[in-house]
């Protein structure tokens, strides 16, 4: 009978050996999915990071006189020569 190959039976330490093997692969597959989730995770941070550093550097690149404080006033002190 041709295909009857394909039917024959496993034996108890195949089947075993199968289960085995699926599990593993679950276990891979999840530990995957983890791992994606925690780089997309540091890929934000390090993205968010860059973006800081981005605007530390354009702060500092200002001169001085241009630089502003949160209140809206030169950094420079009363008794500094950039005061007014």
């Amino acid at each position: 009978m041709p295909g009857a190959d394909h039917q024959r039976s496993f034996s108890p330490d195949d089947r075993a050996r199968l289960g085995r093997v699926e599990e593993s692969l679950a276990f891979t597959e999840r530990a995957v999915e983890q791992l994606s989730t925690e780089i997309a995770d540091i890929n934000r941070r390090v993205q968010a990071i860059a973006r800081r550093i981005a605007q530390i550097e354009q702060r500092l690149d200002k001169p001085p006189g241009e630089a502003q404080t949160a209140a809206g006033e030169s950094d420079a002190g009363p008794g500094s020569p950039d005061a007014a």
